[in-house]
């Protein structure tokens, strides 16, 4: 009996890395990876907000990165990132405005393409990354 318990444990132990890995995207956005080119701004300032997209699929990746403050878009970056685990940084730049900021990168209008045939345009869509609050 206490042998059927200790397979039972490996085996669970073993399927749980697969379970994880199954579920991740091949390509987007980290997630809370939004990063700035100052630690401390002002209102006024123009400072580069960053974030990383990366793609593990054998296909080209590509669309448009969206800076947004709540659902008001602040600026645009299109971007293509290579295939096979290659990953690119995209820096968008913002003019500072007082008061509260809830920040986040909005991917969308992503695709796969191969030779410039597109492959997928349905994998990777809307992907939006982690907030961050500024007051």
């Amino acid at each position: 009996m206490k042998t059927l318990f200790c397979s039972i444990g490996v085996s669970v132990l073993l399927l749980i890395p697969v379970t994880v890995f199954a579920e991740s995207n091949s390509a987007g956005i980290p997630n809370n990876q939004i990063w700035f080119s100052k630690n401390t701004f002002y209102a006024g300032e123009i400072i580069k907000v960053y974030t990383l997209v990366y793609n593990s699929s054998p296909y080209q990746f590509s669309g448009e990165m969206e800076l947004r403050d709540n659902t008001r878009v602040l600026g645009k970056q299109k971007f293509t990132v290579g295939p096979s685990g290659t990953s690119v940084v995209i820096a968008i730049p913002w003019q500072v405005t007082l008061g509260g900021h809830d920040l986040n990168m909005y991917m969308k209008n992503s695709v796969f393409t191969e030779n410039g045939n597109i492959v997928s345009s349905g994998g990777v869509v809307d992907v939006q990354s982690g907030k961050v609050e500024l007051f």
